[in-house]
């Protein structure tokens, strides 16, 4: 997987718009679906200090070709990165084909302390960037319809150490007049229909199971865990398990990582042809 460093200074430009809300079109000629996860999820479960994946997808099997989308993290959250405030993020499937690509980041507390106050063009954005939040901005741009379904963009974080059970960090999309999702047509229909319904995602620190067997962490052992691990074994980077699931999942001379061997243990044991996985 290939690492880039974000842009550390979102636009200022994109700041001196109103935000924006469109009703559903359900004639939209395309009707693509934003979508932000954790660990494949849209409310994952974590421990203390554990590290997640966040992506930014897309689904609704449309085509589009430029897109500018603003969305916020909880800033308690440790993004990886360089240690001097760049973020490391990966590419994903869904613009694999894209001619450009570009990522800004900018902390809430920069937006509200120092960016508005210095500039008399700039509106109070603190009703959705929050001195609690940092601000990602994702544009991409293709003179073809050559954006897709899937992952746009990853990015690994780390849960607080001293997270407590019931803490939740929330990551949000928000959108502004000049923030757009649209093909080579400029279909502004397209766009209204993928600002109207965002799913949003968080993550909640709580007890996680440790039952071996229970890959997807429902504290029961079923054909959904055979699943789950065949998945991840057969694409890792789409089909994440979380740390603690993987440990449940490695069942089969333990230590050695998730293989098929393991997804066959589980099998034989919903089965009752086992009559335990330790």
């Amino acid at each position: 997987m290939n690492f880039k460093k974000i842009i550390s200074a979102l636009c200022l430009c994109t700041l001196g718009f109103q935000l924006t809300t469109y009703p559903l079109n359900a004639n939209a000629s395309g009707q693509p679906i934003l979508r932000l996860k954790v660990n494949n999820s849209e409310d994952y479960i974590a421990y203390a200090g554990e590290k997640v994946t966040f992506t930014y997808e897309i689904d609704g099997k449309c085509e589009w070709s430029t897109s500018g989308i603003h969305f916020n993290y909880d800033s308690r959250l440790i993004p990886d990165g360089d240690g001097e405030g760049n973020i490391y993020f990966s590419t994903g499937d869904a613009i694999s084909e894209m001619s450009m690509l570009k990522v800004y980041h900018r902390t809430g507390i920069d937006i509200n302390s120092n960016i508005a106050p210095a500039n008399s063009g700039v509106p109070d954005i603190s009703q959705f960037v929050s001195p609690e939040q940092n601000c990602i901005f994702v544009t991409t741009s293709s003179n073809i319809n050559s954006g897709k379904d899937g992952i746009v963009i990853s990015i690994d974080f780390t849960v607080p150490e001293d997270a407590q059970d019931g803490d939740t960090y929330e990551f949000n999309f928000w959108f502004l007049k000049s923030d757009m999702f649209t093909d080579v047509d400029k279909d502004k229909s397209m766009q209204e229909y993928a600002f109207t319904a965002p799913r949003n995602c968080s993550i909640t620190v709580g007890n996680i199971s440790k039952l071996k067997g229970d890959a997807n962490l429902d504290e029961v052992v079923d054909v959904a865990d055979v699943v789950a691990v065949a998945s991840y074994i057969g694409n890792p980077e789409k089909n994440v398990l979380s740390e603690q699931g993987i440990s449940n999942a490695d069942v089969h001379s333990r230590g050695n990582g998730i293989n098929a061997n393991d997804a066959l243990l589980i099998q034989q044991y919903i089965a009752k042809i086992i009559d335990s996985l330790d």
